[in-house]
């Protein structure tokens, strides 16, 4: 009987870690893959990624409360297999070569690529097991902490929200870069953006000198600033050239 309880409760932890990696996919997956994207990846690695930001987050919430990782990281492991090497095989399998070149099928990777994918899988799941279970241990011993030292129990929430703060920081280092985090963007002095032009109208010169701004936008999900002339505010009409500065996503402008 107790051999019984014991697979039952692998079983049952085996679904769950399962049903949470297309849980966390469906939530959260396709912001994920554009929040990649906008770090400067392909669409397809921006997928792998993803996917393995889900399974490990989903491991790690199946293995909070389960005795043996093991059962969180084989479901783990078939949620992965469903939310990232059915959907690659798929796609490759419809994915056309580019017209005017030949592209004959290399076997050995359509082989090797699938048990790399499948690996990356299985490290995801393991690392995120493996935060989960410390992070609970840690929990733990601070409840133990704090239970045995009533006056440090204000620690906690304090402590809560500075790593909330770093990790909304970290995050956005990541998406920007850390080194533009250091800096707040805004508008130039107005005399940095004086101008005078020879023979150009008077009217014109002063609205030259007016400062411009910068603005965020998000396009397809990536972060953008745009630097708009102080003259666009007088004068919406107006039909400006426009610079842009890409960095040079992989696969894609």
């Amino acid at each position: 009987m107790p051999t019984i309880g014991k697979r039952s409760r692998a079983a049952a932890t085996i679904v769950w870690a399962f049903g949470l990696c297309l849980l966390v996919n469906l939530l959260i997956g396709e912001q994920l893959t554009n929040w990649v994207i906008a770090l400067g990846m392909d669409d397809t690695r921006a997928m792998l990624i993803a996917s393995m930001l889900v399974v490990a987050l989903a491991g790690g919430m199946a293995a909070l409360p389960a005795s043996r990782s093991s059962a969180a990281r084989f479901g783990g492991f078939a949620g992965f297999v469903v939310v990232d090497v059915i959907p690659f095989l798929i796609n490759a399998a419809q994915t056309k070569a580019t017209p005017g070149l030949t592209a004959p099928a290399n076997i050995a990777e359509w082989i090797l690529q699938p048990l790399g994918i499948l690996l990356l899988g299985a490290v995801s799941v393991t690392v995120g097991v493996a935060i989960a279970q410390r992070l609970r241990g840690d929990t733990r011993r601070v409840a133990a902490a704090v239970r045995s030292r009533r006056w440090s129990w204000p620690l906690v929430p304090v402590a809560a929200a500075l790593v909330a703060v770093v990790a909304a920081s970290a995050v956005g280092g990541l998406q920007q870069g850390p080194l533009v985090q250091l800096q707040t963007y805004g508008p130039p002095p107005a005399s940095s953006t004086a101008r005078t032009v020879a023979g150009a109208d008077p009217t014109w010169s002063s609205q030259l000198q007016l400062p411009g701004h910068i603005g965020n936008r998000y396009v397809d999900g990536r972060a953008v600033l745009v630097y708009v002339p102080g003259v666009y505010a007088v004068d919406t009409t107006l039909r400006l050239p426009v610079v842009y500065f890409l960095h040079g996503t992989p696969g894609a402008p």
